[in-house]
């Protein structure tokens, strides 16, 4: 539901208070418009990818664009040219989160009592 609050931008404001089952509906129905996601099945994409980008790194180091120390620090493309194997080089997996965009709601809107516009998750 949408409170009022009293302070916010130009002295007016709104507090969401979202109900998870909500938002867990909202998550499902966007990801599964496929006019906004596309698939991948259970092939994950990430290794690949992950090589791809190191090697683009490489060669923006031999090509002079980015210095050994950059290149290590950023991806962690070691002086032999292998990746590091620390931790904080290894890539992550990834998660999905709904981020409500109520600021871009005009006032008319946001209705307090009233549940959020779907329009506003993106």
């Amino acid at each position: 539901a949408v409170v009022s609050t009293q302070s916010g931008h130009y002295g007016r404001g709104a507090l969401c208070i979202i109900d998870r089952s909500f938002m867990k509906e909202l998550e499902v129905e966007k990801l599964c418009d496929s006019n906004q996601f596309e698939c991948l099945g259970r092939d994950d994409p990430g290794p690949g990818v992950h090589d791809a980008l190191l090697n683009l790194w490489r060669s923006g180091e031999s090509s002079g664009f980015v210095s050994r120390h950059v290149s290590y620090n950023v991806v962690g493309i070691c002086d032999s040219g292998r990746p590091s194997t620390l931790s904080v080089f290894k890539p992550g997996i990834p998660y999905y989160y709904g981020l409500l965009k109520i600021h871009k709601l005009k006032d008319c809107d946001i209705l307090p009592g009233h549940p959020v516009p779907t329009a506003t998750l993106r």
